[in-house]
């Protein structure tokens, strides 16, 4: 599958974290990294994430 976008969207769920997050993308996306998503995000550490927080996951790793 390709990215018809520049980037993915992704719908926060209970219990996720950027880790999780990341590594369910890795298919999508491979060597993405929960770093790369908060930074693509503008999500400064702890990294504190809400239900239903719509992220935007970068098509190639790195970027952003």
């Amino acid at each position: 599958q390709t990215c018809a976008l520049p980037i993915y969207f992704y719908t926060v769920q209970a219990g996720d974290t950027l880790a999780k997050i990341a590594a369910s993308f890795q298919e999508k996306v491979p060597g993405i990294t929960g770093q790369q998503i908060a930074r693509f995000n503008n999500i400064c550490a702890p990294y504190t994430l809400q239900i239903g927080q719509v992220l935007r996951i970068p098509c190639v790793a790195g970027k952003g």
